[in-house]
């Protein structure tokens, strides 16, 4: 992949991050309680990682689980 396309893909992920999820979340916190609101906001670290490791994007090692 190319720099080019690595930066506007990098860019796309940004805009989805930034405005789509925020928005979304913003949302979902009215259809549910805050304490599970920040639980799945508290846990977002260890999703990425799973997904991730599913993609096979990045391997799990033990420094990462701990």
């Amino acid at each position: 992949m190319a720099a080019v396309e690595r930066l506007a893909a990098g860019g796309h992920l940004s805009v989805c991050f930034f405005g789509l999820f925020s928005v979304l979340y913003h949302i979902a916190i009215g259809y549910t309680t805050a304490a599970r609101a920040s639980l799945a906001l508290s846990t977002l670290p260890l999703q990425t990682l799973l997904v991730g490791e599913l993609l096979g994007i990045e391997p799990l090692s033990l420094r990462k689980k701990s």
